[in-house]
């Protein structure tokens, strides 16, 4: 967002209980199809099956998560080519069937390393590319009808409502069915994005295929420049990185639960499904807080019970304690992680909303899969309390980056519908 962006009241109630029941549906199949239920029981496999420690997973892990690395790639590919002339429709068409092609592979192949591997390398590769479509058209939904925060909400519910559905579901599964039930059920479940395919709803898409017309003629060089000179964007990914960079979570905290705590398979993916469902209740509160407050002091507040969140985990000694922990720690985290995709989606230039989102997921998925084998690292030397406290530490940092925030991007308030004035040498160009 530019310093002059304009900003008018728009959208009516109805409207937006539609825009919002559109946007609910949409990415509640998108993140069912992306999560999967596979994460659990391939955490599992490697561990118990391959005998693998905490930093050989945490590779594997940042293996297979290599293509959300150049994630920014296919968000300007969704920006920059519509398949079958329907826009991010056509990538909801084509992009679940091949997702359910390769759950199907995974489900009857041998489950070696090789086959591990290389299924969830292409899954990453394909999420990614549902990814910048499902999340670069929420971005112009909430920006074009002024639903910033309460789209964000939308966000982040359905992000950890499927992780708690993969995370539970997926322990249970792998747990009391052969190995292939989850793969398949995975692939059944990525069908239903095609629902997204053929619905296409006129007060959302009021320019055919799209949300609005194209008002920015150019060319893929001139694309990435105004990406690059759009300073706001690196805002974001800056907050994310600090954020996800958590050497204290992920691995480091499913060997400290499994190993010290003595925590079960279901009992772990009950303690991670309760730590989701803790996010979602205090993300559900923004929807009410976005339109009351102003958007910096809810960052603010945010980040602040985000710091004291983490060290909870040191608590855990039963399985009951760990349902308990586990839930509170998520509260902490809920209400700041709304805030910075609200941050994301008001920092995302016209009509580049799906690199821009997957520029910062890509930033995201680095600092957590790097800091997760630092972590390991710190845990197989004993030292899970200074992983933790390293992540603390690093959430603290968060509070800079917001100390900076320019007002462009922190006063627009919740429904005010965001306009960016066009770049002056593209106007020129156009006439």
């Amino acid at each position: 967002m530019t310093a002059d962006a304009e900003v008018e009241r728009v959208a009516p109630p109805r409207v937006t209980r539609f825009v919002g029941f559109y946007s609910v549906v949409l990415m509640t199949l998108y993140n069912l199809a992306a999560t999967g239920l596979i994460a659990v029981p391939v955490q599992f496999i490697l561990k118990d099956q391959l005998h693998m420690g905490a930093t050989a997973q945490s590779t594997f892990g940042f293996l297979t998560d290599a293509p959300y690395f150049v994630g920014f790639a296919f968000g300007f590919l969704r920006d920059r080519w519509r398949p079958f002339g329907k826009g991010d429709r056509g990538y909801f068409f084509a992009v679940p069937i091949l997702m359910a092609v390769v759950y199907v592979w995974m489900a009857y192949a041998p489950h070696t390393y090789p086959v591990l591997l290389v299924g969830m390398i292409a899954l990453s590769a394909l999420s990614a590319v549902l990814g910048a479509a499902a999340q670069g058209l929420l971005a112009a939904i909430a920006k074009d009808f002024g639903m910033m925060g309460r789209l964000s909400v939308v966000i982040l519910v359905t992000v950890r409502g499927s992780l708690i559905y993969g995370s539970g579901l997926g322990g249970w599964l792998g747990e009391h069915t052969k190995p292939a039930v989850p793969f398949l059920l995975s692939a059944a479940v990525c069908l239903t994005v095609l629902v997204m395919a053929f619905w296409r709803p006129r007060t959302i898409f009021r320019s055919g295929d799209e949300v609005f017309v194209s008002v920015i003629p150019e060319g893929a060089v001139a694309a990435i420049n105004r990406l690059v000179r759009h300073k706001a964007v690196y805002i974001p990914a800056i907050v994310l990185f600090l954020w996800e960079f958590a050497p204290g979570w992920g691995t480091p905290l499913l060997f400290y639960l499994t190993k010290t705590v003595h925590l079960s398979e279901s009992a772990y993916g009950s303690s991670q499904a309760w730590l989701r469902f803790g996010t979602v209740l205090a993300a559900l509160s923004y929807t009410w807080l976005c339109t009351r407050f102003r958007f910096k002091p809810l960052l603010n507040l945010g980040t602040f019970l985000g710091v004291i969140g983490g060290p909870a985990f040191l608590l855990i000694h039963t399985p009951g304690q760990a349902d308990i922990v586990s839930f509170l720690a998520g509260v902490s985290c809920g209400l700041a992680l709304t805030a910075y995709y609200d941050l994301l989606v008001r920092c995302c230039p016209k009509e580049l909303e799906g690199v821009a989102f997957m520029l910062t997921y890509s930033v995201f998925t680095l600092a957590g899969d790097s800091s997760d084998i630092f972590g390991s690292y710190l845990y197989e030397g004993g030292g899970f309390a200074r992983a933790l406290a390293i992540s603390t530490a690093g959430t603290a940092l968060i509070f800079i980056p917001i100390a900076l925030l320019p007002k462009a991007v922190a006063d627009p308030q919740e429904g005010d519908r965001i306009v960016d004035p066009d770049p002056p040498q593209l106007v020129a160009e156009a006439v």
